[in-house]
């Protein structure tokens, strides 16, 4: 917001406000206007000190201007400038538009002279508590950013932006708390890069990097909104974590997965690109005693997927194998 300079709203009518102007235009800023719309766009962003308008028995159109500025900003000083009115017509202006001051026109220097010095005055008092907040939340914004940051450094692998091992943990106590206290079973997959290591020591590391960032890619792109959350285990391997899913559904999306990576050409720098598959172990919360239970069956399941030619899944407890 544009605090540097000072701000008078000045509505025209047929009314002689030229005394107001030139006495105001050597301290203010001052922006006219007969509609609001024609203001609108000018004040935006602007500290808007003050808005005068004048009034008479024929003339009220300078109280919907007011009733409009009120509305834009409610500190804002509405001043009135006005010859004897009934009360009728003065009830209306109250209001309607809230008026803070209510002179005498044709307008007296004296008295004029007395409410500049007022006004300023009053808008800073009662703005006060808003340069305040704005400081408080400015300093609030800054500490959810970076706490925001420090959670993403935290929770994020860095290379592939899967949520890390330390997610993991968190997210697997709390799957599993969920499926005791409320019956809700969920499924877990680990995944391992074949091969890996050839890729490393063939195109080099910042290659296996590369790799390792577009399966992320895919993972993170593929997951079911609040059902799958993919991680980054360690190293080359990867694990999902499947919420109120069945074993059938799980081993389905996994599939899924795997042909994507199969298919898809990863691109490496330089070199020509390269395929690379993947390996898989899949368990379900209800064939478990515990979460290290869970963890370790899955893990079972990878092997026998890895021993038994790779590029494929291994459902636990279960005698075939989906290729």
């Amino acid at each position: 917001m544009s605090y540097n300079e000072k701000y008078i709203v000045i509505h025209n009518s047929d009314f002689d406000l030229d005394i107001l102007k030139n006495y105001l235009g050597k301290e203010y800023k001052i922006i006219e206007g007969r509609f609001f719309t024609e203001v609108r766009s000018e004040i935006f962003n602007k500290e808007i000190i003050a808005v005068f308008g004048a009034i008479d028995n024929k003339d009220l159109s300078a109280i919907n201007f007011m009733r409009s500025m009120m509305e834009f900003n409610s500190i804002t000083q509405r001043v009135v400038f006005t010859k004897p009115l009934d009360q009728q017509i003065l009830k209306k202006a109250i209001n309607r538009a809230h008026i803070d001051y209510l002179l005498s026109y044709p307008i007296d220097e004296k008295e004029l002279a007395i409410f500049i010095r007022k006004i300023p005055r009053r808008f800073n008092k009662l703005n006060k508590p808003f340069e305040k907040f704005d400081v408080l939340t400015e300093v609030a914004e800054d500490l959810l950013s970076q706490n925001e940051k420090f959670r993403e450094q935290a929770t994020s692998d860095s290379l592939t932006k899967l949520l890390n091992r330390r997610s993991f943990n968190s997210v697997l106590k709390r799957f599993w708390e969920n499926s005791i206290k409320k019956d809700v079973s969920f499924c877990m997959a680990l995944l391992d890069l074949d091969f890996f290591k050839k890729i490393n020591d063939t195109y080099g590391h910042n290659a296996g990097d590369a790799v390792l960032r577009t399966v992320g890619e895919i993972m993170n792109s593929n997951q079911r909104t609040g059902i799958d959350f993919a991680f980054r285990y360690g190293g080359e391997e990867f694990a999902i974590l499947s919420s109120a899913t069945t074993l059938q559904e799980m081993e389905l999306y996994v599939i899924r997965l795997l042909e994507i990576i199969r298919n898809t050409d990863f691109e490496i720098g330089e070199s020509e690109p390269i395929k690379v598959t993947i390996s898989a172990g899949v368990c379900s919360s209800d064939n478990s005693k515990s979460i290290e239970n869970l963890v370790e069956q899955t893990d079972e399941s990878l092997y026998q997927a890895k021993e038994t030619g790779r590029d494929r899944i291994i459902v636990f407890n279960k005698q075939e194998e989906l290729v």
